[in-house]
């Protein structure tokens, strides 16, 4: 995403980035709110880790 940045409209470009959380039943949870607890602990690992990844739930 970063290599891509977004036109507006006038010609500026805005730089995108994109962290994500990934998670997987049933090796991170058991049903549908662990498995976004899971992805949403992920997800902010990867922004600690300096944003524009992604990280596995562990």
């Amino acid at each position: 995403m970063r290599a891509a940045p977004f036109a507006l409209p006038g010609g500026t470009m805005l730089p995108v980035t994109v962290s994500a959380g990934v998670a997987a039943l049933p090796a991170h949870a058991t049903d549908a709110a662990g498995l976004i607890r899971a992805a949403d602990t992920a997800l902010y690992a990867a922004k600690r880790a300096g944003r524009d990844r992604a990280m596995l739930a562990g």
